[in-house]
């Protein structure tokens, strides 16, 4: 199963393409020259640069507008990751753009092979073909904005993950630096860089966990801090893209030993916002770091989230099979 963007494709620059045209069409100049009647000869060389260039450039723009999915059509988990690593509007209208270029490449290639048939000298012929590369070079050039927008957007959206969006979707959630990617490399076949800094995480992730009748999703998230949605960062709004789209249960990872540089207050307070924004699915707390933390700031964190919650230390994989097999049980997965 692959994702709507894995085969989307990045154009080169505009002096690229127009590089890699123009020396092609020099060549299929030269084979027309040598097929043609005497009479003619000029005359087809002309005509082949100009079809070989812009048949060309039409093929290349062609191929990026056919291998980028509608937005429209594709799963709103990953037009949510569109918008958070790329931006919708900026990518419908570098798409507007090179559609309209395709098209006037296609209307002035076959303006211009008029004009050089229509030629009385080979002069005029080469002015005609000229004329043309030089608006093709400008069509490109009016473009380059767009195109560098495109060549970014397909460089980030092909690396999504391939997600299962109606299959079982376990998301791993909390503030930054709690053991999300620790815990996700201890239950699953991925293996997320881990480390003792905040924001580690910067797009999400998904390994498996085969239980032989179901094959169950675990999806690691970015680091959610406790302010505003519209102060959130990229990597924060796929997070939340996983869990309002794809999540059939969810994780709450906890620190109370608070090391992640996050106070107990500060999670606690995204989680409430998990549970009763962010995420229709069921929810399960866990608390990390237990082997750092105090039993008192266990004690205050387990209050906090109403009552007994799952220990872990997800560093040595300690607990973490116990709070899997929880979240499983939450969203009617039998193990």
């Amino acid at each position: 199963m692959e994702q709507p963007f894995a085969s989307m494709y990045p154009p080169p620059s505009p002096a690229d393409l127009v590089d890699q045209a123009f020396r092609r069409a020099r060549k299929k100049g030269v084979e027309a020259y040598m097929k043609a009647p005497r009479g003619l000869k000029a005359k087809a060389r002309e005509e082949a640069k100009v079809t070989c260039a812009g048949g060309m450039i039409i093929s290349a723009l062609g191929r990026i507008l056919e291998s980028t999915p509608r937005l429209t059509s594709v799963h709103p988990f990953y037009r949510e990751l569109v918008d958070a690593l790329v931006g919708v509007d900026g990518l419908r209208k570098a798409l507007a753009h090179v559609r309209w270029g395709k098209e006037m490449v296609a209307r002035l290639m076959s303006m211009h092979v008029k004009e050089v048939r229509r030629a009385k000298s080979f002069k005029e012929a080469a002015m005609a073909r000229r004329a043309f590369y030089g608006r093709l070079n400008s069509i490109l050039m009016d473009m380059e904005d767009s195109l560098k927008l495109l060549k970014e957007a397909a460089l980030k959206l092909r690396g999504l993950p391939a997600v299962d969006v109606e299959g079982v979707v376990i998301v791993v959630a909390g503030a930054p630096n709690v053991g999300k990617s620790s815990f996700v490399r201890c239950v699953s076949t991925a293996k997320p860089a881990v480390a003792s800094y905040p924001f580690t995480t910067r797009n999400v992730l998904l390994g498996h966990v085969d239980l032989g009748h179901i094959k169950v999703q675990v999806m690691d998230t970015p680091g959610l801090l406790d302010r505003p949605i519209h102060e959130r960062n990229p990597a924060e709004r796929q997070a939340i893209a996983a869990l309002r789209h794809v999540a059939k249960a969810v994780i709450f990872i906890v620190d109370p030993s608070e090391t992640s540089g996050y106070s107990l207050d500060e999670q606690i307070d995204v989680y409430r916002e998990v549970v009763n924004e962010l995420s229709s699915a069921p929810c399960t707390p866990a608390l990390n770091k237990v082997d750092l933390a105090s039993e008192e700031q266990v004690k205050r964190a387990e209050g906090l989230l109403g009552g007994r919650v799952l220990r872990m230390v997800a560093s040595r994989c300690e607990g973490v099979k116990e709070v899997l097999q929880e979240a499983l049980r939450l969203c009617g997965v039998v193990v």
